[in-house]
């Protein structure tokens, strides 16, 4: 169940969110995702065109959900160039690019790509922080840290603020 949440939480926010600022990233990054989505659009539109007819419910079913996959994998490729594309002109106009977004496991994550080549990226999850980057000599580095779960007993008991403090 879980994992149907988060694919869900990925597809709206990476194909469906579209940014309503006026910045250069934020419309290159909209640009991106209206043609994922549009992708998706056309590869379904092809895909399901006249298969409705003829077949039954379950054969219909399982061709309508490997074509969803399908449009959806081709949707990101397509989505992915565009972000590659994007990127480089952002970097040839001598500005940073940066993109955020969300891991199919839910996790969000920022990126940012700089005109020197270099990058950083931030993925930060409820119980993870991973921080990854290219320096100018092209070596990558990798951070990651976990935070420990928070145990928390309702049968604790409570105590004054100053209890131990002798009046």
């Amino acid at each position: 169940m879980a994992l149907a949440k988060n694919s869900l939480r990925w597809f709206f926010r990476e194909f469906v969110v579209i940014v309503p600022s006026l910045d250069l990233d934020s419309v290159l990054t909209s640009l991106c995702r209206i043609a994922g989505s549009a992708t998706i659009a056309v590869v379904l539109y092809i895909e399901l065109h006249g298969a409705a007819f003829g077949r039954d419910i379950v054969s219909w079913l399982s061709y309508g959900g490997l074509s969803v996959v399908l449009a959806v994998l081709i949707g990101n490729v397509v989505k992915e160039f565009c972000f590659g594309f994007c990127d480089q002109f952002a970097n040839w106009r001598g500005r940073e690019f940066q993109r955020d977004g969300v891991l199919l496991n839910g996790t969000p994550y920022r990126e940012i790509q700089r005109p020197d080549g270099t990058w950083i990226r931030y993925e930060s999850g409820a119980h993870r922080t991973v921080r990854e980057w290219r320096d100018k000599y092209g070596v990558c580095h990798r951070v990651s840290s976990t935070t420990p779960k928070m145990h928390t007993s309702t049968s604790a008991r409570r105590t004054p603020r100053h209890a131990d403090q002798q009046e």
